[in-house]
């Protein structure tokens, strides 16, 4: 599966993609359950490929979701998102991406669910063998509104990298959102490297105190590695900010 440039959107709705590679069924939950693509039934799962500025947007008044099973993935140099950007509550999930082998987001990739209003922001799911966040690529839950943040999570069964001196994983509350969002990190191995940075913060580009709290950083990994060699020093912090 493969979206070269293109864009797919469906406004506070529900985006499913998958690839295979054998015989099966895709099962996408019922209404009224959370969003979820059910691929048991697979041997084995195909590649999903984002380039040259494509654009999966789930975007509305209610953040819809982006729910994506595969093989592996890519997404270089394009966006996902699930923002909420009115007074409705947006899905619990915004961005639900689960595949077997690796998942990398390189060359300023960016994975969103932004909150603008009062309506609930949607979290952000990554789970995969190994995770490589590069070259500028960012996942990026905030509230400017009065309601709480997203939660990210990002779990890999193997290795998570957070590589380069822009890419950056971070949940931030500014202007008058409530409490920040707050990150769970899991992995055999986690490494920081190269001025990436993994940051929870409040008011960080404003002046305004109105900010509620900054959520937690969690790590669960059997080993951690922070390591410089960049512009910036690498970091893993929680509660950074003006708030």
């Amino acid at each position: 599966l493969q979206i070269t440039g293109g864009k797919l959107f469906a406004p506070s709705g529900q985006i499913n993609l998958a690839s295979v590679a054998s015989s099966g069924e895709v099962i996408p939950n019922t209404p009224g359950q959370s969003a979820d693509l059910h691929v048991t039934s697979f041997s084995r799962l195909g590649r999903i490929e984002m380039s040259d500025g494509a654009n999966i947007q789930s975007s509305g008044q209610a953040g819809g979701s982006v729910v994506i099973r595969g093989g592996q993935l890519l997404v270089d140099r394009s966006d996902i998102g699930a923002d909420t950007r009115g007074d409705v509550d947006g899905s619990t999930t915004g961005v639900d991406i689960n595949v077997q082998g690796d998942a990398i987001f390189t060359q300023e990739a960016f994975v969103s669910a932004l909150g603008h209003g009062s309506g609930r922001v949607g979290d952000i799911n990554i789970e995969a063998d190994n995770v490589a966040i590069r070259d500028g690529a960012v996942f990026l839950s905030r509230t400017a509104g009065p309601t709480d943040g997203g939660l990210v999570k990002i779990t890999a069964r193997d290795s998570l990298i957070v590589s380069g001196p822009v890419s950056f994983v971070g949940t931030l509350t500014t202007e008058q959102g409530r409490n920040g969002g707050d990150i769970i990190l899991s992995a055999m191995e986690l490494t920081v490297e190269k001025g990436g940075a993994v940051q929870t913060a409040t008011d960080v580009w404003t002046t305004n105190q109105g900010a509620g709290d900054a959520g937690d950083v969690v790590v669960e990994a059997g080993r951690v590695t922070l390591r410089d060699g960049g512009s910036r020093l690498s970091s893993i912090t929680a509660g950074a900010g003006q708030g």
